[in-house]
Protein backbone atom coordinates (compact mmCIF):
# COMPACT_ATOMS: atom_id res chain seq x y z
CA UNK A 1 0.00 0.00 0.00
CA UNK A 2 2.86 2.35 0.81
CA UNK A 3 4.33 1.78 -2.63
CA UNK A 4 1.05 2.77 -4.24
CA UNK A 5 0.83 5.93 -2.13
CA UNK A 6 4.38 6.88 -3.06
CA UNK A 7 3.58 6.26 -6.72
CA UNK A 8 0.50 8.49 -6.50
CA UNK A 9 2.49 11.15 -4.69
CA UNK A 10 5.19 11.20 -7.38
CA UNK A 11 2.62 11.28 -10.18
CA UNK A 12 1.01 14.27 -8.48
CA UNK A 13 4.37 16.01 -8.13
CA UNK A 14 5.28 15.35 -11.76
CA UNK A 15 2.43 17.56 -12.92
CA UNK A 16 3.53 20.39 -10.68
CA UNK A 17 7.20 20.22 -11.54
CA UNK A 18 6.84 20.78 -15.28
CA UNK A 19 9.53 23.20 -16.34
CA UNK A 20 8.25 26.68 -16.95
CA UNK A 21 9.40 27.69 -20.40
CA UNK A 22 9.44 31.32 -21.38
CA UNK A 23 8.78 32.57 -24.85
CA UNK A 24 10.63 35.48 -26.41
CA UNK A 25 10.43 37.54 -29.56
CA UNK A 26 13.57 37.51 -31.70
CA UNK A 27 13.31 40.58 -33.91
CA UNK A 28 15.83 40.96 -36.74
CA UNK A 29 16.80 44.31 -38.24
CA UNK A 30 18.95 45.59 -41.08
CA UNK A 31 20.79 48.90 -40.75
CA UNK A 32 22.04 50.56 -43.91
CA UNK A 33 23.10 54.12 -44.74
CA UNK A 34 21.71 55.56 -41.52
CA UNK A 35 18.31 53.84 -41.78
CA UNK A 36 16.90 50.99 -39.73
CA UNK A 37 14.72 48.39 -41.47
CA UNK A 38 12.67 45.53 -40.03
CA UNK A 39 13.79 42.17 -41.43
CA UNK A 40 12.04 39.33 -39.59
CA UNK A 41 10.45 38.23 -36.32
CA UNK A 42 9.97 34.87 -34.64
CA UNK A 43 8.79 33.49 -31.35
CA UNK A 44 11.21 31.11 -29.63
CA UNK A 45 11.64 29.57 -26.22
CA UNK A 46 14.28 31.30 -24.14
CA UNK A 47 15.01 34.25 -21.90
CA UNK A 48 15.36 37.89 -22.77
CA UNK A 49 17.89 40.29 -21.27
CA UNK A 50 16.61 43.12 -19.12
CA UNK A 51 16.60 45.87 -21.70
CA UNK A 52 15.31 48.34 -19.10
CA UNK A 53 18.85 48.45 -17.75
CA UNK A 54 20.33 49.16 -21.18
CA UNK A 55 20.81 52.49 -22.82
CA UNK A 56 20.71 53.33 -26.48
CA UNK A 57 19.75 55.78 -29.16
CA UNK A 58 16.83 53.76 -30.47
CA UNK A 59 13.85 52.86 -28.33
CA UNK A 60 10.86 50.61 -28.59
CA UNK A 61 7.62 49.66 -26.94
CA UNK A 62 5.57 46.50 -26.91
CA UNK A 63 1.90 47.47 -26.97
CA UNK A 64 -1.19 45.46 -26.06
CA UNK A 65 -4.41 45.17 -28.01
CA UNK A 66 -5.91 48.06 -26.04
CA UNK A 67 -2.86 50.27 -26.72
CA UNK A 68 -1.33 50.08 -23.25
CA UNK A 69 2.42 49.68 -22.91
CA UNK A 70 3.52 46.21 -21.83
CA UNK A 71 7.28 46.75 -22.08
CA UNK A 72 9.67 49.56 -23.03
CA UNK A 73 13.28 49.13 -24.11
CA UNK A 74 16.29 50.90 -25.62
CA UNK A 75 19.03 49.63 -27.89
CA UNK A 76 21.93 50.72 -30.06
CA UNK A 77 22.71 49.55 -33.56
CA UNK A 78 25.95 47.52 -33.34
CA UNK A 79 28.13 49.43 -35.79
CA UNK A 80 31.44 48.57 -34.17
CA UNK A 81 33.13 45.22 -34.74
CA UNK A 82 36.09 44.00 -32.80
CA UNK A 83 38.54 42.34 -35.19
CA UNK A 84 41.68 40.31 -34.46
CA UNK A 85 44.20 39.54 -37.17
CA UNK A 86 47.32 37.40 -37.08
CA UNK A 87 50.36 37.66 -39.31
CA UNK A 88 51.19 34.16 -40.58
CA UNK A 89 54.89 35.00 -40.98
CA UNK A 90 55.57 36.56 -37.60
CA UNK A 91 52.71 35.08 -35.59
CA UNK A 92 51.95 38.51 -34.20
CA UNK A 93 48.33 39.20 -33.35
CA UNK A 94 46.90 42.63 -33.91
CA UNK A 95 43.43 44.04 -34.15
CA UNK A 96 41.12 46.82 -33.25
CA UNK A 97 37.69 48.25 -33.76
CA UNK A 98 36.22 48.48 -37.24
CA UNK A 99 33.24 50.75 -37.82
CA UNK A 100 30.70 49.62 -40.41
CA UNK A 101 27.90 51.54 -42.09
CA UNK A 102 25.58 48.57 -42.63
CA UNK A 103 24.84 45.53 -40.53
CA UNK A 104 22.25 42.89 -39.68
CA UNK A 105 21.40 42.25 -36.04
CA UNK A 106 18.63 40.95 -33.80
CA UNK A 107 17.28 41.81 -30.39
CA UNK A 108 15.54 39.46 -27.98
CA UNK A 109 12.43 40.76 -26.21
CA UNK A 110 10.02 39.16 -23.74
CA UNK A 111 6.88 37.57 -25.14
CA UNK A 112 3.44 38.76 -24.05
CA UNK A 113 0.20 36.94 -24.89
CA UNK A 114 -1.65 40.27 -24.95
CA UNK A 115 0.83 41.95 -27.32
CA UNK A 116 -0.36 43.34 -30.62
CA UNK A 117 2.60 45.35 -31.92
CA UNK A 118 6.19 46.39 -31.35
CA UNK A 119 6.91 50.00 -32.22
CA UNK A 120 10.46 51.19 -32.85
CA UNK A 121 11.49 54.85 -32.51
CA UNK A 122 14.57 56.61 -33.89
CA UNK A 123 16.87 58.79 -31.74
CA UNK A 124 14.50 61.75 -32.32
CA UNK A 125 11.57 59.70 -30.87
CA UNK A 126 9.87 59.43 -34.27
CA UNK A 127 8.19 56.07 -34.92
CA UNK A 128 9.98 54.37 -37.80
CA UNK A 129 8.84 50.73 -37.56
CA UNK A 130 5.58 49.07 -36.53
CA UNK A 131 5.79 45.27 -36.20
CA UNK A 132 2.60 43.22 -35.95
CA UNK A 133 3.05 40.47 -33.33
CA UNK A 134 -0.47 39.16 -32.86
CA UNK A 135 -0.13 35.52 -31.97
CA UNK A 136 -2.71 32.78 -32.21
CA UNK A 137 -2.59 31.00 -28.88
CA UNK A 138 -1.99 27.30 -29.21
CA UNK A 139 -3.21 24.57 -26.91
CA UNK A 140 -2.22 24.73 -23.27
CA UNK A 141 -0.07 21.59 -23.06
CA UNK A 142 0.62 22.00 -19.38
CA UNK A 143 -3.10 21.88 -18.60
CA UNK A 144 -3.58 18.72 -20.70
CA UNK A 145 -0.64 17.00 -19.02
CA UNK A 146 -2.05 17.81 -15.59
CA UNK A 147 -5.52 16.52 -16.59
CA UNK A 148 -3.95 13.31 -17.95
CA UNK A 149 -1.98 12.76 -14.73
CA UNK A 150 -5.12 13.37 -12.68
CA UNK A 151 -7.04 10.79 -14.75
CA UNK A 152 -4.23 8.25 -14.28
CA UNK A 153 -4.32 8.83 -10.52
CA UNK A 154 -8.10 8.42 -10.41
CA UNK A 155 -7.78 5.19 -12.43
CA UNK A 156 -5.17 3.82 -9.99
CA UNK A 157 -7.34 4.72 -7.00
CA UNK A 158 -10.38 3.02 -8.56
CA UNK A 159 -8.30 -0.08 -9.39
CA UNK A 160 -7.04 -0.24 -5.79
CA UNK A 161 -10.57 0.15 -4.44
CA UNK A 162 -11.89 -2.66 -6.68
CA UNK A 163 -8.99 -4.92 -5.70
CA UNK A 164 -9.51 -4.29 -1.98
CA UNK A 165 -13.25 -4.96 -2.30
CA UNK A 166 -12.53 -8.34 -3.96
CA UNK A 167 -10.00 -9.23 -1.25
CA UNK A 168 -12.46 -8.63 1.59
CA UNK A 169 -15.36 -10.61 0.04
Amino acid sequence: MRKVLFLLFFILLAGMVLAESNKVYVVAFRYENGQLFFHDKMVKFGYSPDRNLMSGDYSGRILSKDGSELYAFKFNVPLERFVDLSDLNTGKISGGVVKVDKTNFAIVLPFFNKAESIKIYDPDSVQIIDIDVKEIEGPNYKMWINISLLLVMIGIIIAIAIRRRKLYK
